[in-house]
């Protein structure tokens, strides 16, 4: 079976997305409560969210020991009667990537 680069990128988003969005709520909670006493700017936050997220869960299942990657990989779930998958390497690289969007998303 051959995956095309761009069908590569749609699985990659995919497994990407639960982890992405759950990481946005929880940017705009934190904008929502300390938002005007920190001085975050939102769509500059989210968008460095959004981007180290994606960055960082690819430099650790590409850079990351085999032994580190195994446990963070695909895994199998069943939602509702289908059969899907998810990662949690999206959940590990969304909270090493929330500090830092939320340290350089503030305004001047």
């Amino acid at each position: 079976m051959i995956i095309y680069p761009t069908e590569l990128i749609a699985l990659g988003l995919w497994l990407l997305a639960p982890a992405l969005a759950l990481g946005l709520l929880v940017l705009y909670a934190v904008h929502a409560r300390f938002g005007a006493r920190m001085g975050l700017r939102p769509w500059r936050a989210a968008s460095l969210l959004v981007v180290f997220g994606i960055g960082l869960a690819a430099m650790i299942l590409v850079y990351a020991p085999a032994e580190m990657v195994r446990p963070l990989g695909l895994r199998d779930i069943r939602i509702l009667g289908w059969q899907t998958y998810w990662a949690p390497v999206g959940f590990v690289a969304e909270l090493l990537a929330l500090p830092l969007a939320l340290v350089l998303g503030r305004g001047r």
